[in-house]
C-alpha cells in the first residue's frame, strides 16, 4: 500500500525526495513527546504513517489533499513535533503531512500583524520581530523549536499570558487561511470570531496554509527570581509592582522547600 500511495504522491509534488518512506524518518515524523504520559505511550507508540510529505507551498497543500481524499486516504497535520499529547500522531496510517518547509515570514505590518506561513518557528519569527519592534505577545516554553501553526492548532497560552491572555484573548489571532479535507478541497478565510473554529483544534478540521498573528511592541526585559516564605507574600509583592507601574508579563510560580540544614561554604 504504502509504495504505491508514495509512487502517487511523488508524481503531484515538485521534488520527490519530499516524499518520505524511509522507516526511521517515518518513525520521527509520526510521533511528538507523547511518551511523557504513561497512558498514551502504551497506546500510541506503534502508530505510524506509511508515506510522509513536506510541501513548501499552498499549491502543493492542496495537490497533497486533493488525492488524499479522492483516495479516501487518512491525513495528519505535523507542525514541529513539540506537543505533549499525540496531536500530530497518525491514528489510521496514511499520509503525514509535515508543514515545517512552509515556513515564510510574509510581513510584520505596521500595526504589528505578523503575516506567515504555519511552519515558521516561533523563535525565528521573535527574532525577526524584535529586530522591527515588536514581541510575540506569548510563547511556550518550545519556543526555539515550535512552529507558529502547532501553537495556534495544538497551544492555548505561554509565557506572556499573565498580560495578554490566552491565543482565544483580545484578537491575538486575526486570520486563518484553511484548506478543507475533502475530493476537492476549499481555501477558507477564517477572520474575527471565526478563528476560534481553528485555535486549538490540532488540524483536525482544516489545514493552516496562511496566518495573521497579532503582536506586542518590543519590552527589554529583565530577568529576575525572588524568593518568599508563603503564598501570600508573592501576591503582595506582584500586587505592588504592578501599582508602581512596573509591567509584569512572564511569571511562573514554583512550590517547594529549601533544605535548612545546608550551610554556606565557608
Amino acid at each position: 500500500m504504502h509504495d504505491r500511495l508514495a509512487e502517487g504522491l511523488s508524481s503531484i509534488i515538485g521534488d520527490p525526495a519530499r516524499v518520505l518512506t524511509v522507516p526511521n524518518v517515518l518513525e520521527r515524523l509520526s510521533h511528538d513527546f507523547y511518551w511523557y504520559s504513561p497512558i498514551l505511550r502504551t497506546k500510541l507508540a506503534d502508530k505510524k504513517g506509511e508515506v510522509a510529505v513536506q510541501p513548501v507551498c499552498l499549491d502543493e497543500v492542496l495537490a497533497v489533499l486533493r488525492y488524499a481524499g479522492r483516495h479516501e486516504v487518512p491525513v495528519t497535520a505535523r507542525g514541529a513535533g513539540t506537543g505533549n499529547y499525540g496531536q500530530c500522531v497518525p491514528l489510521e496510517g496514511g499520509i503525514v503531512l509535515d508543514l515545517s518547509l512552509m515556513d515564510k515570514l510574509e510581513e510584520i505590518t505596521a500595526d504589528g500583524i505578523a503575516v506567515c506561513e504555519p511552519g515558521l518557528r516561533l523563535g525565528v519569527l521573535e527574532s525577526e520581530a524584535r529586530r522591527q519592534g515588536w514581541e510575540l505577545r506569548m510563547y511556550p516554553s518550545t519556543l526555539v523549536k515550535a512552529s507558529v501553526g502547532g501553537f495556534l492548532a495544538g497551544g492555548s497560552g505561554g509565557v506572556g499570558s499573565v498580560a495578554h491572555g490566552g491565543l482565544r484573548d483580545f484578537d491575538t489571532v486575526r486570520a486563518f487561511e484553511v484548506l478543507t479535507m475533502e475530493e476537492e478541497p476549499r481555501l477558507v478565510l477564517h477572520e474575527g470570531a471565526a478563528v476560534q473554529e481553528i485555535l486549538h483544534a490540532w488540524g483536525t478540521n482544516g489545514i493552516l496554509t496562511r496566518i495573521w498573528f497579532a503582536l506586542a511592541p518590543v519590552v527589554e526585559w529583565v530577568q529576575v527570581t525572588a524568593t518568599f516564605d508563603t503564598y501570600m507574600e508573592p501576591h503582595d509583592a506582584l500586587g505592588h509592582e504592578s501599582r508602581s507601574g512596573i509591567h509584569l508579563s512572564p511569571m511562573h510560580l514554583f512550590a517547594y522547600r529549601v533544605p535548612g540544614a545546608v550551610s554556606p561554604p565557608a
